[in-house]
């Protein structure tokens, strides 16, 4: 910061502090300066102008007080960083040393014996004020200057910082301020030309610093951030296929070290069962652990099939169906999937070669939602995401490589499910008919009950032994008086069915719909209950 000059200004009077055969090339707000790699302790945020001739800073808080520029004559190189993550992206300007006869001008470091004091000079340098001004040879050996360095680096807190710097590179190369000040010759158009090919600036030059107000002010802030979203979009999606190019590999890699260590176990207990447990030593328990998690923390078994690893559309959605599979049944040795613990067929293999498993083996969840499964395989798989359609077109071919077989359904209202034999329409049907049925028995037998307990009670008065009246409740036959009962609800379904009540919801409007075997009863004080549709066993 030694080759910066300070400077009274602010953005609404920028203009006066041009020379004038100066013009403003560019401007950008949210922007910081570094003296070297270190961050400057007042310019920190603050509006940057590029003019033809210098870099003007002037600081958002303090505009008077830290305010700066630097002549481009300066700069023998500029570097351009993009960042990365959290750090913000910056352009590093190489510094040349100023002439011998000028004045060194460092930011708050202690003024030149002889040089009136500067408003940006910090306490330390005031407390020399009082004590008279020495010659340049008496300076005090005692006070020691921090060592100057030869880059400043400008860092672009909310964009801009491309534009930016291809105009920096432009006006460096016209070198506007080499040519004579009396003439606005050829140097002069060629900058201004640079302008007016970027779009950045007016012909006037002069007027584009007061247009950092205003609608046009307003519209240039608007456009400079749009056009750093877009470039920081673009720069994502780059890192992003990456990515997802080196996730195979990375699997692979794992991969073929868990069978290097799984052969090496199988090799150690041979040893140990023919009596030489020193032949084959069993590998290191903690690098074996380290091995087999890094499977887990990549998320599947197998790379995550992608489409360009297969031959067609066909081949694409056969391999999602397959991995789709060993995350809703789980595969060989693994913990239960979302659906519990089935089987899946080889490669090249149909689903009549694996042995056939009921639901109550499976002892899991027989009907998930669409929705919950994608969320599911996603997170699973990490950047190599599958759209919903992908995932309806492998869900297609699931039936024929599982066992119990699990297959897609949809609903009137556009609900998808994924759901095994258990929950196919038939299956639910017969089941809930049953479970009503039974309701509605039970409410039978308890009616015949208590009129026979009636009967009783009346037998008894018969006699002539003086019994007490009835009360009336007690002469009733119970609160519901309908001869198939209270039915069911739609809550007390889903509980004996364990299954959410939306999705059983689903289902009983499907049943009524599709068989009419249930009908729904709206009006009772209970809110909805089913019952039973005995007009369809007519």
């Amino acid at each position: 910061m030694d080759r910066f000059k300070q400077i009274d200004a602010s953005n609404s009077s920028i203009g006066a502090l041009l020379f004038h055969d100066e013009e403003v090339v560019s401007l950008q707000d949210s922007i910081g300066l570094y003296d070297g790699k270190e961050k400057t302790l007042h310019q920190n945020n603050g509006t940057v102008y590029l003019t033809s001739h210098r870099l003007l800073y002037i600081d958002d808080l303090e505009p008077h007080r830290y305010s700066c520029s630097l002549e481009l004559s300066l700069v023998k190189q500029s570097e351009y960083y993009a960042g990365f993550l959290k750090s913000s992206p910056k352009i590093t300007l190489t510094l040349a040393q100023p002439d011998g006869d000028s004045e060194p001008s460092r930011l708050q470091r202690r003024p030149t014996p002889g040089t009136p004091l500067r408003k940006s000079v910090d306490v330390d340098a005031l407390s020399l004020r009082a004590s008279t001004a020495p010659s340049r040879s008496s300076t005090p050996a005692s006070i020691s200057l921090p060592p100057p360095t030869d880059s400043v680096k400008l860092s672009f807190r909310k964009g801009g910082d491309k534009a930016f710097y291809n105009l920096l590179k432009s006006t460096l190369k016209s070198r506007s301020w080499a040519s004579n000040t009396k003439s606005n010759g050829a140097s002069s158009s060629d900058s201004r030309a640079v302008r007016v090919a970027a779009g950045m600036v007016d012909l006037d030059g002069r007027s584009a610093a007061l247009k950092r107000v205003g609608i046009d002010g307003i519209l240039s802030s608007v456009d400079s951030t749009s056009r750093a979203q877009n470039d920081d979009m673009h720069g994502a999606l780059k890192d992003l296929e990456a990515l997802m190019r080196k996730a195979k590999q990375m699997v692979e890699f794992a991969e073929a070290l868990n069978a290097k260590l799984t052969k090496q176990e199988q090799a150690a207990a041979a040893a140990r069962e023919a009596g030489l447990p020193d032949a084959a030593p069993l590998p290191d328990q903690e690098a074996a652990t380290l091995i087999r998690s890094s499977l887990v923390q990549l998320g599947l078994p197998a790379p995550a099939i992608t489409e360009d690893m297969a031959r067609d559309q066909d081949e694409y959605h056969r391999e999602l169906a397959r991995e789709l599979a060993g995350l809703l049944l789980g595969t060989g040795g693994r913990a239960a999937g979302l659906m519990g613990a089935g089987k899946i067929a080889a490669k090249g293999k149909s689903s009549d070669t694996l042995p056939r498993i009921s639901d109550d083996e499976l002892k899991g969840r027989g009907l998930v939602g669409l929705d919950e499964v994608w969320c599911v395989w996603n997170r699973a798989r990490g950047v190599a995401l599958v759209p919903p359609q992908a995932l309806r077109s492998a869900a297609a071919f699931l039936p024929d490589i599982t066992s119990p077989s699990v297959r897609i359904k949809t609903f009137r209202s556009g609900l998808s499910v994924l759901h095994t034999p258990r929950y196919s329409d038939d299956a639910f049907a017969s089941r809930i008919l049953h479970f009503l049925d039974t309701l509605e028995w039970e409410h039978k037998m308890k009616r015949i009950e208590q009129a026979q307990s009636l009967r009783i009670s009346d037998g008894r008065g018969n006699t002539g032994v003086a019994e007490p009246s009835a009360k009336p409740e007690e002469a009733s036959y119970g609160d519901n008086l309908s001869p198939w009962g209270a039915g069911a609800s739609i809550l007390e379904i889903a509980e004996k069915e364990d299954v959410p009540i939306l999705l059983i919801n689903e289902m009983m409007d499907m049943i009524e719909s599709k068989t009419g075997m249930v009908v729904r009863d709206e009006g009772g004080p209970n809110g909805t209950r089913w019952f039973v549709n005995h007009f369809s066993r007519v």
